[in-house]
């Protein structure tokens, strides 16, 4: 019987060619809607916690000081209940979310996942004012569209990362590099050239980020036996003592940065078992360890 590598190192008949081809498509197609449904379902969250904060605001006491206790009551009871991404900065952002999208058009399938039953967020508003929801948009892309004060700018912004799939990277160059107002300013004949250039400095941004990141990393170099009760600390030490080989596992262009590396948050000091820096995504890599099954 063939092992697998015999079958791949075989010169593959055209037939067979498509048949593989057609498979990893599958597959990659599947990885990346399911990257694309958790992230949208986060937009939704947000903009829906946005929603009823600004909500309960209107119709608690006209005081600053109500206002305060509304995000504070918030982020207290939602972090008790579900951990972290509750803190006080995160429900300040769901709450300028609401407010600067006020008008996204989220479809009722979509508002049914929460199982809200009274709802009172459809206005009636004018068709131009509606802001399409665009499922490929993510929430990181959104909290960097917030702070783009021009109204006209921002939904500019959206619709062309929208359109043609900007990574949040590139968003973030675009708008630092003021793209939409370079692009106004440059005559219309010779804007092709503005959108080649950003294209171009940007071309790193959009390749396939998950290519870069093996799934899953198979750590057999550590040494570790099957089934033996172990703790976090155990499974940092043996990554420490195998950083070579653990970083070529990882992927293409990871380097080590820090161990438990500490950084402060409004909910308070938190450690990170491990920190990588990939130098040619441009990002970092957070590693939490752990040793027993994530529910």
């Amino acid at each position: 019987m063939e092992s697998e590598k015999d079958i791949t190192q075989n010169r593959l008949t055209q037939q067979e060619t498509r048949f593989v081809s057609d498979l990893k498509s599958i597959a990659g197609e599947a990885r990346h809607q399911a990257y694309r449904a958790a992230d949208h379902l986060l937009v939704v969250r947000n903009w829906l916690i946005g929603w009823r904060i600004v909500e309960q605001e209107q119709e608690g006491k006209k005081r600053a000081e109500y206002g305060k206790r509304v995000l504070e009551l918030a982020s207290q009871s939602l972090t008790e209940e579900y951990g972290r991404g509750f803190g006080l900065t995160s429900i300040k952002n769901m709450r300028s979310f609401y407010i600067k999208f006020h008008n996204l058009q989220i479809r009722q399938s979509l508002l049914d996942e929460f199982n809200i039953t009274q709802f009172s967020i459809r206005q009636s508003l004018p068709d131009e004012s509606v802001i399409p929801f665009y499922p490929n948009v993510s929430w990181l892309h959104y909290e960097r569209l917030m702070r783009v004060k021009d109204e006209v700018e921002r939904l500019w912004y959206l619709k062309e990362t929208a359109r043609t799939q900007w990574d949040y990277r590139t968003l973030q160059r675009n708008i630092s590099s003021q793209y939409y107002r370079r692009l106004l300013q440059t005559p219309e004949q010779l804007r092709h050239e503005v959108t080649n250039e950003m294209n171009s400095l940007t071309a790193d941004f959009e390749r396939d980020k998950l290519s870069y990141l093996k799934n899953p990393v198979i750590a057999e170099f550590l040494g570790l036996s099957h089934n033996p009760i172990y703790c976090e600390s155990n499974l940092e030490t043996a990554i420490i003592d195998h950083l070579q080989t653990f970083i070529m596992e990882l992927g293409k262009g990871y380097a080590f940065v820090a161990r438990q590396q500490h950084i402060k948050t409004d909910m308070g000091d938190f450690y990170i078992d491990l920190v990588f820096y990939n130098i040619i995504l441009k990002s970092y890599l957070i590693i939490d360890l752990k040793t027993t099954q994530i529910t």
